[in-house]
């Protein structure tokens, strides 16, 4: 039976995930976001057909930020910053620690370098096939911010203040009506197959 912490951590996750997906269309009104992205977690296309490709995480049991919660999630932003030469890409981590307060964080080159130099197996397997020569260091770290966000719970919370804010709605159906749809219908999106069919407007949300 697998071990019911690593599941529940799991469920977590992704909660997390469509909790970051449901803010990112509510902030958005001119975008288009992409629902489980060619790109990370959620990919934000905007009208400058700039993409931001955000990864989320949750480190609920986390006592404090060590670089190496964060390996396998820049190794595969790497990978796609490496295949995707020709495309205007910025990388987001959201990440929750909850020792950490609310705010951004950059990544130093001395910090990737220290990644890439993991001799975790997965890990290693992944970075062996990179063509880290053609690797421009300095312009991936300045598209990536790390962003270390609130908990689950707070995010439900500002997730219901801004649905409250909008005079579309009533504000006593957001608890037991509006919001617990709105999670049910990220989590459908999320396993479609066709990835077009994953691309939600902010319009669209609202009308569903």
């Amino acid at each position: 039976m697998p071990n019911s912490r690593v599941a529940d951590s799991t469920i977590k996750g992704f909660i997390y995930q469509f909790n970051k997906t449901i803010l990112e269309i509510l902030d958005s009104p001119t975008a288009t976001i992409h629902v489980e992205g060619i790109v990370e977690d959620v990919d934000i296309y905007e009208a400058n057909n700039s993409i931001r490709a955000t990864q989320c995480k949750y480190h609920e049991s986390a006592t404090t930020f060590n670089l190496s919660l964060i390996y396998k999630p820049i190794i595969l932003m790497i990978k796609t910053f490496l295949e995707r030469p020709n495309d205007e890409l910025s990388f987001v981590l959201f990440i929750y620690i909850p020792s950490e307060g609310q705010g951004d964080r950059k990544l130093s080159i001395e910090e990737v370098d220290e990644i890439l130099c993991t001799q975790t197996q997965k890990l290693r397997k992944i970075i062996d096939e990179l063509n880290l020569e053609s690797f421009d260091k300095q312009k991936f770290v300045d598209q990536l911010i790390i962003h270390f966000g609130r908990s689950i719970d707070d995010l439900e919370d500002e997730i219901k203040t801004k649905i409250e804010r909008l005079e579309k709605f009533r504000s006593y159906d957001v608890d037991g009506l509006l919001y617990p749809n709105l999670i049910t219908e990220i989590q459908r999106i999320s396993t479609v197959k066709d990835h077009d069919s994953r691309k939600v407007t902010q319009q669209e949300i609202f009308n569903f």
